[in-house]
């Protein structure tokens, strides 16, 4: 048939089946996520001959050859990208398998072998004794991988297509401008209400791609991630392991990409490429394993593949013969984090990880500056974050968690002044915004919020087991209102940070019956005692 017709010449626009060889450049890679909008949007019509290519393609990604004129080497970026060629293209496969996999679940576990058995052929060669590190070879596998895992680990709200980003109706679409963040993360610029977390930590699983509309994070969200099955994940974990494991021959290709200046070439501000690598596999872990919290929660398999995995990652990304740059060291550990508070399932053992995390925004960083205090931004965020989750976890937490937060916010802890002092000392910051454009907010405030959510969190998780524990704590924060003698390290932010909190909670539990009211009560005593010019406009 002519439809028949026009699928084979568009495959045959594709990559490039050549023998055991793949045959790639630009217009291939666009054609073939053309072809994967194509499936998706025609209800997978020709599905044994699309999915058969695609197949073929995987099987041959230790074989690429990349032809295009104008960047034919490993190192070679298109246009303005700081990615390299090879890692946008497996990125593209990536992401047309997975969109096709959580379109029809029919195709989830073709595809989902397809990307493991890749992933278990290429650490394969990367480990392989008897070819030199020096071979083009391994420096190709390794990128391969990483532009694969990427592709398996998108997550955002988004619910667009990479192939609909970008290929919109009568316009022409565009690769040029790829990008990641210094960290070797790429850049999240799809939504100006993405979590201030998300952007924080970039992802470091997808992509941004300029698309005629603009630039667009090619992600999809997490209840739309591939479903892998337990022993699915637990083969992928394997692999990921032996990856990790090969130290000496990572260490040979961070010298091989140092030497060539690839880092330098890709404007990436990380001390070795293999850091990347590490970033993209917490993530990769930690948003399957979230995808599919409530399937693998009575796994002790999985459990202990996970702990497995956290130790030996951790080990790797502490390790003081070969220190991490300080941005990924602390967004390395903050996964490690997550990961550990998703797998904690012991009591003891969770009361042993609140007390790390109460220590770790508690004290230290008393004497870090500059860079090294902007790098710990993510690892405090995440651990505020934390301790909301594991008082929801276990209930009989609930108070050393809480007590924690509280000394966070209204001792207050000794990194939180700094970055209030170091960030500016403006409380009531007014942002009239437009839509597309995203304004950060000092850091102290991320900090003070994040905090003041978990606050919520257990207030809430509390409250069907003692009814008066709002009260009982809006009661504290209204006689610390009242009776606070500012240090001079807080200026002031201790009554900032009690008013704050305050507000949020009353906004956010309004629905339990009369915290709103009491709320007002305190915040309208206040205002009318006092006249105070750095307070009375966060009452109003």
């Amino acid at each position: 048939s002519d439809l028949g017709d026009m699928i084979t010449k568009l495959i045959d626009m594709c990559p490039r089946v050549s023998g055991e060889s793949l045959v790639v450049d630009h217009r291939r890679q666009m054609s073939l996520v053309a072809l994967g909008k194509y499936f998706i949007q025609s209800n997978f019509q020709y599905k044994d001959e699309i999915i058969t290519y695609i197949q073929s393609i995987f099987e041959r990604l230790e074989n690429i050859k990349w032809v295009n004129s104008d960047n034919s080497n490993i190192n070679g970026c298109f246009g303005d990208s700081t990615l390299y060629n090879i890692e946008m293209f497996l990125f593209s496969l990536a992401a047309v398998s997975t969109d096709i996999a959580t379109r029809n679940s029919t195709f989830r576990n073709v595809v989902i072998s397809m990307w493991i058995g890749s992933v278990e052929k290429l650490v394969k060669i990367l480990i392989d004794n008897k070819m030199k590190p020096e071979d083009n070879v391994k420096s190709l596998a390794f990128i391969s991988l990483i532009g694969l895992w990427r592709g398996f680990a998108r997550r955002t709200t988004s619910d667009k297509l990479p192939c609909d980003v970008i290929f919109s109706r009568n316009k022409n679409p565009s690769l040029k401008a790829c990008k990641r963040d210094d960290t070797g993360d790429f850049v999240n610029s799809e939504s100006p209400n993405i979590s201030i977390q998300d952007d924080l930590f970039g992802s470091s699983a997808g992509t941004v791609f300029v698309s005629p509309e603009g630039p667009v994070s090619l992600h999809t969200g997490n209840n739309r991630l591939v479903n892998f099955e337990e022993k699915q994940f637990i083969r992928m974990l394997s692999a990921l392991q032996k990856f990790i494991e090969s130290k000496a021959i990572l260490n040979e290709i961070d010298d091989i990409f140092r030497d060539n200046n690839i880092l330098t070439q890709t404007k990436l501000k990380c001390r070795n490429v293999t850091e990347i690598a590490y970033l993209v596999l917490l993530s990769l872990v930690y948003n399957i394993v979230s995808s599919r919290a409530k399937a693998f929660s009575s796994s002790l398999v999985v459990d202990t593949s996970i702990q497995n995995f956290i130790k030996l990652i951790y080990s790797v990304v502490n390790r003081s013969d070969k220190p991490f740059e300080a941005v990924g060291k602390f967004r390395a550990n903050a996964l490690c984090i997550k990961l550990k508070t998703w797998v904690v399932r012991d009591e003891i053992e969770a009361e042993r990880l609140a007390n790390t995390l109460a220590e770790t925004i508690n004290s230290g960083a008393q004497n870090s500056r500059g860079k090294t205090l902007e790098s710990q931004l993510p690892l405090l965020l995440t651990c505020l974050e934390e301790l909301g989750t594991l008082a929801e976890k276990f209930s009989d937490l609930s108070e050393v968690c809480l007590n924690s937060l509280k000394d966070f916010l209204f001792i207050p802890s000794p990194i939180l002044s700094k970055y209030y002092k170091t960030g500016g000392k403006s409380p009531l910051v007014c942002r009239v915004t437009a839509p597309d454009v995203v304004e950060e907010s000092p850091r102290h405030e991320l900090l003070r919020d994040a905090a003041i959510a978990s606050v919520c969190r257990i207030l809430r998780a509390t409250v069907d087991a003692n009814p008066n524990a709002i009260q009982a704590f809006l009661s504290q924060l209204s006689s610390r209102l009242y009776g606070v003698v500012e240090a001079n390290r807080g200026d002031g932010l201790v009554s900032i940070n009690t008013l704050t909190s305050l507000g949020t909670i009353g906004a956010r539990l309004s629905d339990v019956v009369g915290t709103a009211d009491s709320v007002f009560q305190i915040l309208l005593q206040r205002f009318n005692q006092h006249t105070d010019q750095l307070l009375d406009p966060i009452i109003l």
